[in-house]
């Protein structure tokens, strides 16, 4: 279930970690939110905030994005700029006050943090938007929802031999405990 509540928590808080507005487009943070959810999602089969995200060019984008983003400037929480970047238009976000972490775990926080700087530190738009271009997005049609269960498609695509001796050696530890 959506929990709108901790969904502008989390853009609030992403938007705040990323200490310089140009390393934080609206294509970084849509990924930041699909990322962090999905991995929580993956851990615990529930997404942190519930949001659903649809198929667009650039990837997974939260279905609530736009009016969200819309509330949190009103609000005062949050600045937007649009500003020039190669010759097109790019959104910037700019913290405004400290954000609430109250809804986060450690263990949420951890995942977070991990996320939010792998991405604006570490990728462009374009080579993030590149990342999310898997097997889950390309059987989506355009602005159809992206399940999470779905994107895993995408984890198990690229299984390498090391990785499944690695999960037997880990069943057949756990029937040997179970045996014993």
């Amino acid at each position: 279930m959506f929990d709108k509540e901790k969904f502008k928590a989390l853009i609030h808080y992403a938007i705040a970690r990323v200490e310089d507005p140009k390393n934080l487009g609206a294509i970084k943070l849509n990924k930041i939110l699909w990322y962090v959810d999905g991995n929580i999602f993956i851990r615990s089969g529930l997404s942190l905030t519930g949001a659903r995200y649809v198929k667009q060019p650039m990837g997974p984008v939260p279905k609530a994005m736009l009016p969200i983003l819309q509330e949190m400037q009103r609000d005062g929480l949050i600045r937007i700029d649009e500003v020039s970047y190669y010759g097109k238009t790019k959104k910037q976000y700019t913290s405004l006050v400290e954000p609430r972490t109250a809804s986060f775990s450690s263990d949420h926080l951890e995942i977070i943090n991990h996320v939010v700087d792998a991405i604006s530190k570490r990728h462009t738009g374009a080579s993030i938007s590149e990342a999310t271009h898997g097997n889950a997005w390309k059987l989506a049609e355009m602005g159809e929802e992206i399940p999470f269960h779905a994107a895993m498609i995408d984890d198990l695509a690229d299984v390498s031999d090391e990785d499944a001796a690695w999960a037997l050696r880990r069943m057949e530890a756990g029937d040997a405990q179970l045996v014993a």
